[in-house]
């Protein structure tokens, strides 16, 4: 029977899998880690000691994906795979994959909107609709900066969450997040691991592409293409727009959960 394999596919994902500027050799080592999904309804305790009873090392568990990350030996990945999935209650394994933001061009003509919003008649369009508060967009990123004045009236707030308790009053897994969720755990040397409710931008990347979406029409910035939507900060990428393909399912996880469709 065919494995079945993790594959995000839904919300709205403001990063690319793309190769990165820097020398990709300094951003993951030679044998990647393989993240190994556990079957619904089977414990990781029972899954991660069948693959230790196989020898197999276990770096991580991931308890909001359900999964194990697994250390190969050197130049066994696709030899590990295949061992990994013949081990009851194993959904899937596969190698951590890098994840980068894509390239923000910085040139000054960019920022002049009227071509691209002329060419998807979105001035048309805002005759009939500019979006409403109840649409939530996640945008997967670098996270995003809530105060600034084209954003903060529209930034998602979880009204479950008191503001800077040090507590995860509604119970989902992350601290403070009365806006968002950070799940950078393994950054790059020389930048910080970010998790809980720290969804603050480092780089800008989440901040612009939220404008893109939902900058408000307040009379200075830009205006986003459905500037009446609300923005769900999700921080899955360092300082660096550096990030990997597990933090980035958390990311997708916890977004579904509290309510980004």
């Amino acid at each position: 029977m065919q494995k079945i394999r993790f594959v995000p596919v839904f919300l709205v994902m403001a990063i690319a899998l793309i190769a990165a500027a820097r020398d990709t050799t300094s951003l993951q080592a030679a044998t990647p880690p393989l993240v190994v999904g556990v079957d619904a309804g089977v414990t990781l305790d029972a899954v991660e000691s069948r693959l230790e009873a196989r020898g197999f090392t276990i770096a991580r568990r991931v308890d909001d994906l359900h999964a194990l990350q697994v250390a190969p030996h050197a130049g066994e990945v696709a030899d590990a795979i295949e061992r990994i999935e013949e081990v009851a209650g194993v959904r899937y394994a596969e190698p951590l994959a890098r994840v980068a933001a894509a390239d923000q061009p910085n040139d000054a003509l960019y920022s002049r909107q009227s071509s691209y919003l002329a060419l998807i008649n979105a001035p048309a369009a805002w005759d009939i609709e500019k979006g409403q508060p109840s649409v939530v967009v996640a945008v997967i990123d670098t996270g995003v900066n809530i105060a600034h004045p084209d954003l903060q009236g529209n930034i998602w707030i979880n009204a479950a969450e008191i503001a800077n308790n040090g507590a995860d009053d509604d119970g989902n897994g992350c601290v403070d997040d009365l806006n968002g969720c950070a799940f950078v755990s393994d950054s790059l040397p020389g930048c910080k691991n970010i998790t809980n409710g720290f969804i603050q931008d480092d780089l800008g990347h989440g901040t612009f592409v939220s404008g893109i979406i939902a900058a408000a029409a307040n009379g200075t910035g830009i205006v986003g293409v459905a500037r009446g939507v609300r923005i769900m900060p999700v921080k899955v990428l360092d300082c660096y727009g550096s990030g990997d393909s597990v933090a980035t399912a958390r990311g997708i996880v916890y977004a579904a959960k509290m309510g980004a469709r």
